[in-house]
């Protein structure tokens, strides 16, 4: 009897060891690749702004993008006072002014999830006043307030926007 080392059985199951960690290789490959495509398939795109019609003057925060937003932080500065939800800002701007006007609102805070293609009126003026509405526009729109929202989406990328600049920033 022969005593080789290289025998048929150990070529065979050295081959087939082989041809199973590629596959393995391979696999963990794809994985990668299928989660990285997943991460850039979710893009939350959050929008803010004035809305202006006969009927009704409103601010509004609109999801454009891929996938859920979800409200990471809310900072709200006017005349060197800090907001941190939208209701306390609206309601002490409309206070300021004085007027008497009926309004609603949705107050948005940390933690507040916005779905995709969702748009919500955070502050609703129905029927507006010409002149009412000229006085609380202005009040609202002073060069010293700074309106920013930052948000993350489901696989925790940060982004932020404000009320100067429509097109969301990446954080991390």
């Amino acid at each position: 009897m022969s005593n080789k080392f290289w025998n048929s059985e150990k070529i065979m199951s050295i081959s087939a060891m082989m041809i199973g960690l590629g596959t393995l290789v391979v696999f963990i490959y794809q994985t990668n690749l299928i989660r990285e495509q997943q991460h850039m398939s979710v893009f939350p795109f959050l929008s803010i702004g004035f809305g202006y019609t006969q009927e009704e003057m409103s601010y509004k925060i609109a999801n454009k993008g891929i996938g859920p937003a979800i409200i990471t932080s809310i900072k709200i500065t006017s005349k060197g006072k800090e907001y941190n939800d939208t209701y306390s800002y609206f309601s002490s701007v409309v206070k300021e002014t004085g007027l008497n006007i009926q309004y609603s609102y949705s107050n948005l805070k940390v933690g507040d999830l916005i779905e995709e293609k969702e748009k919500i009126s955070i502050f609703t003026i129905k029927n507006p006043d010409r002149e009412k509405t000229q006085i609380l526009m202005e009040a609202l729109r002073t060069e010293t307030t700074e309106f920013e929202i930052q948000y993350k989406s489901i696989y925790g990328e940060v982004w932020a926007i404000n009320d100067s600049n429509d097109t969301p920033i990446k954080i991390k």
